[in-house]
């Protein structure tokens, strides 16, 4: 018999993702008995709780917050196969890594983003049903990995990552509740991207053409705001959101928005306020309500 090692260079591995954990190699191995052993130049660097290991690198994966419902297509103007969509904000400053995170609503629709998938920081993102949903394609088609669609009335999105809600919107078809136009996405008024996005009043119908059919909307860019005004003073025609808990220790205010360029703009109307020692409790600083 031969030397079983003869011809074995041992060569260090690619690094790679073992679940959470890079590991890395910085040489090469020694043969045992036709079996490279990389004892002692192995290294194992775990990712920390808020992100995944991609491509032998750490990535952020998003938190409860950091991607917003911001657009949705449940009603396009022809046959809804394959032409719905909704679109998504990153609220954070860097990118996001979105392969593993779940798209679903509360029935049996459910589809997995593919690995290798990110959003920008500051950017929209935009799913759709089918190559040909938005002009030049959606940034993730989710025909490709499941079903997963919208009912034209009342249905549910929801973003899960690693078994947390990182955001959800459920629409409703009734007086007060969100719009429901044939032909015409469902758009959050874009001033209150950081309010509560599952207040109907939040919504109004899109107006743009997109150039796929005849649906309207902005799939990928910024909303049209909703709300016209036309005293640049008093603002009259702003409807005024409702205080809301941004988490348990801050709530969210409202005060009359400002009349800018014909339409309300919430930006400088809303207040974070920190509640100290008290709590937030449906928009309000109290005491807790035990």
């Amino acid at each position: 018999m031969g030397d079983p090692c003869e011809g074995m260079a041992c060569e260090a591995p690619t690094a790679w993702c073992d679940g959470g954990t890079i590991v890395e190699y910085s040489g090469s191995g020694n043969c045992e008995g036709g079996t490279c052993n990389y004892q002692g130049v192995e290294t194992r660097r775990d990712c920390l709780a808020s992100e995944a290991c991609y491509n032998a690198e750490c990535v952020q994966v998003p938190q409860e917050g950091d991607l917003i419902i911001t657009e949705y297509l449940a009603n396009p103007g022809d046959t809804d196969d394959y032409k719905e969509w909704f679109e998504i904000y990153n609220t954070r400053l860097n990118r996001l890594y979105l392969g593993g995170m779940i798209v679903k609503d509360m029935d049996q629709d459910s589809v997995t983003i593919a690995e290798g998938t990110f959003v920008e920081g500051h950017s929209y993102f935009v799913f759709g049903w089918g190559a040909t949903s938005i002009v030049g394609g959606p940034d993730f088609d989710w025909s490709t990995v499941g079903f997963f669609q919208l009912a034209n009335e009342t249905d549910e999105i929801i973003l899960e990552y690693g078994g947390a809600i990182i955001d959800s919107v459920m629409y409703s078809h009734c007086d007060g509740c969100f719009p429901h136009p044939n032909g015409a996405s469902v758009s959050l008024e874009p001033t209150l991207i950081s309010s509560d996005n599952n207040v109907g009043a939040h919504w109004c119908k899109g107006t743009s053409n997109f150039g796929v059919g005849t649906s309207l909307g902005t799939p990928g860019v910024a909303n049209t705001p909703c709300f016209a005004c036309t005293d640049a003073t008093l603002a009259i025609a702003c409807p005024i959101p409702s205080n809301y808990c941004d988490d348990a220790e801050h709530a969210l205010q409202y005060s009359v928005p400002a009349c800018v360029n014909d339409y309300c703009d919430y930006t400088s109307a809303a207040s974070l306020v920190d509640c100290g020692n008290q709590v937030c409790f449906d928009g309000a600083c109290i005491d807790s309500p035990d």
